[in-house]
């Protein structure tokens, strides 16, 4: 994450030539009647041997090395702290409700186009399908609202960083909100953005990833 100075700009964008319609009609046809000369019976995966060089699951005809690349290719494992997990974990009043403070703490907001009847979850099984594109919307870093939010909140008004982000909901207890600040202090992101308090003509600069 760094902080540019804004400039304008142009975007350019390039027109896609279409497919021709002869094509996509016999395509069509005969994924149909593949579709319906598939096996319907339940036919169950066999349990195959987690991967060798990093030891993830894997799944029949996934070959070894598939996640990973044979090795090459290697994560970081970050420990979530103690105080976190409980929250997550356990079952007591704390924990209960936890998802509720999922976009609380929030840096950027997500931009997606998705399906909000499969989205519901007052019946069925809970289905987050989206189309085109999912990106992350980044909000200026000087607010042209009164009200801040997201990574706003960061940087503006600490002294009443509490009271700020109790005000977006009603079910929200103050003891865990106190917990995840103290939590984030140590944050990258949480960090640097407190650190940008006190930039002289914070309104010229914007975020770049």
């Amino acid at each position: 994450m760094n902080l540019r100075k804004s400039k304008r700009g142009s975007h350019s964008a390039t027109k896609d030539h279409d497919d021709n319609t002869k094509h996509n009609v016999v395509k069509i046809r005969k994924t149909t009647n593949d579709i319906k000369q598939l096996c319907s019976d339940y036919v169950e995966l066999q349990k195959i041997p987690p991967c060798k060089f990093c030891n993830a699951k894997r799944f029949q005809y996934e070959p070894h090395g598939f996640y990973c690349g044979k090795g090459t290719i290697k994560l970081t494992s970050h420990r979530m702290l103690a105080n976190l997990r409980n929250l997550y974990m356990r079952n007591d009043a704390e924990s209960k409700n936890f998802q509720t403070y999922n976009n609380l703490f929030v840096f950027m907001s997500l931009g997606v186009n998705y399906d909000k009847d499969l989205a519901q979850r007052n019946h069925g099984i809970y289905t987050f399908k989206f189309s085109v594109h999912m990106y992350h919307l980044i909000d200026a870093l000087y607010p042209k609202e009164r009200k801040l939010k997201n990574l706003q909140l960061y940087l503006y008004d600490n002294t009443n960083e509490p009271q700020n982000k109790m005000s977006c909901s009603d079910k929200l207890h103050e003891s865990i909100v106190m917990k995840l600040m103290i939590i984030l202090k140590d944050n990258t992101y949480s960090t640097f953005l407190r650190s940008l308090t006190n930039t002289p003509n914070l309104q010229n600069f914007h975020i770049a990833l």
